[in-house]
């Protein structure tokens, strides 16, 4: 189960399809029809991170996935969003037909005109959105990204700038699906919260061969938002109920929970890593949040991959 130490990331598309699929894609942007590909890859991929953002449609077939901790079984009409925040992994793979597309912060910013990717609530750091929907949402999705797929397929040199646009469309038309559900799982649409959210995710990918990091802290956050602490924790407080440092312990144990499952790092190895001062120190806080001590979390979930 475990063969990296670390948990790749990625900072293109091309580079992580070329790693874990071997595919060639353009760095910035492209749209994948499964049906045409899955025959020829194994699907089956080490857990990784993406500096990208992803619409997945399944539109047949059936495949095993796992977004964070959390295994999801996609079937016909699931349609799910993935984050640069995001550690995700194929696992099983049965016929899966549909669309992926994937886009960069820089395929975003390099034309003119473009929509803050905040504003969608389905990229909301820190939450995993998936969505179920009807045979009409998804011909009406399909027919979207049929017409971006031709698109992409041209030759033509300005053709992202078309894509560029044609994404746009696709995003509003997901968030008036996810209107449509009712779904009150989705984190509300805030800036202040985003950013907040943005710097903790940078923080924990920006701590591998960082040794010099200091342990995350509202004021660390604070300071990068040009903020004063307690402003920001209050802002935190009023959108989500809970306060800034307790949104850093889940962040810090979701992290530990990431590294147990997906790395061959050892307890200590990981505490240190996560800027604890001992390891003692990381098994009160991992069992503080989880119940359950590092090394029985890790035990546990490699005696049910085994089964």
């Amino acid at each position: 189960m475990y063969k990296e130490d670390e948990i790749p990331f990625y900072q293109n598309i091309n580079e992580a399809f070329i790693k874990t699929r071997n595919i060639e894609t353009h760095p910035h942007f492209d749209i994948i029809n499964y049906e045409r590909i899955t025959h020829t890859i194994n699907l089956q991929t080490q857990p990784f991170r993406l500096n990208a953002y992803l619409v997945c449609l399944v539109t047949d077939g059936e495949y095993r996935f796992m977004i964070d901790e959390r295994e999801y079984t996609f079937k016909r009409g699931t349609l799910f969003f993935l984050s640069p925040w995001h550690t995700r992994s194929y696992l099983i793979n049965k016929a899966w037909k549909g669309y992926l597309t994937a886009f960069t912060p820089h395929f975003l910013s390099q034309f003119s005109g473009g929509t803050d990717i905040n504003n969608f609530a389905f990229f909301a750091p820190g939450k995993s959105v998936v969505l179920s929907l009807s045979d009409e949402q998804i011909d009406e999705l399909t027919i979207l990204l049929k017409q971006m797929e031709t698109e992409n397929n041209q030759l033509d040199e300005h053709k992202h700038q078309l894509l560029f646009h044609y994404t746009h469309i696709l995003l509003h038309k997901c968030e008036h699906i996810l209107h449509q559900t009712g779904t009150d799982t989705i984190l509300a649409n805030d800036d202040v919260l985003n950013r907040f959210y943005g710097c903790v995710h940078d923080y924990f990918t920006g701590l591998t061969g960082n040794n010099t990091a200091q342990p995350l802290t509202i004021n660390i956050i604070a300071d990068r938002m040009h903020l004063h602490p307690h402003y920001l924790s209050d802002i935190i407080k009023q959108k989500t109920g809970r306060t800034a440092t307790q949104l850093i312990r889940e962040r810090t144990a979701h992290e530990a929970q990431r590294l147990l499952l997906h790395t061959n790092k050892s307890i200590s190895q990981i505490a240190y890593h996560l800027r604890f001062d001992d390891n003692s120190n990381f098994t009160k806080f991992f069992k503080s949040q989880l119940q359950v001590t590092p090394k029985e979390f890790r035990e546990r979930n490699l005696k049910a991959s085994a089964q």
